[in-house]
């Protein structure tokens, strides 16, 4: 739920009334899930997603390490970097260039996942590089989802971890190798 209210409240202050046409009116009937992928830092100053414009539109390389709902949602929203800063960008879920890992998690109720990102193609949400703008509102959506999130990648362990291994940014290695407790 959390995901769903995060990429609501992004769109609703992007100021792009045409993304906010087209996608909020499906995510608030219930028939679209739609998630916000920032960086697992949750600082859009360390991005790890990036996106160009080219002939063919525009375009995502890089990942994003741990998304609320990132393996199952219809719509991804996400904050990437663009020559003039960060932007925000629509991707839908089957979109193609795009790989989504399912993550297990201390809580399972929380469905975490990697995305990551091979020439994905994206819609820009306002205008590319603007997204510190979006900083602004994102900031309030993350700082109110950072508490629920910590509690669920305290314990997170991933997809290729052994039983008795931690990982994840909260103290544990990301290759799923042991710990110390």
């Amino acid at each position: 739920m959390k995901a769903l209210v995060m990429a609501g409240s992004a769109l609703a202050r992007s100021g792009d009334q045409a993304a906010q046409a087209a996608y909020l009116p499906a995510i608030a009937a219930g028939k679209t899930t739609a998630t916000l992928a920032v960086p697992a830092s949750w600082s859009l100053a360390e991005l790890t997603t990036t996106a160009e414009d080219g002939p063919d539109g525009w375009r995502l390389t890089g990942e994003q390490p741990l998304v609320v709902d990132g393996a199952t949602a219809d719509l991804l929203l996400v904050v990437a970097g663009t020559p003039d800063g960060p932007g925000l960008f629509a991707v839908p879920g089957e979109s193609t260039g795009l790989t989504r890992t399912p993550l297990r998690a201390l809580d399972p109720t929380r469905k975490m996942a990697r995305l990551e990102f091979t020439d994905t193609p994206a819609t820009p949400i306002g205008r590319p590089g603007t997204a510190a703008r979006c900083g602004d509102h994102c900031d309030a959506a993350v700082s109110s989802a950072r508490s629920a999130r910590s509690a669920t990648v305290s314990g997170w362990v991933g997809p290729t971890a052994s039983p008795g291994t931690r990982a994840g940014p909260c103290g544990g290695h990301t290759d799923g190798r042991p710990t110390s407790a």
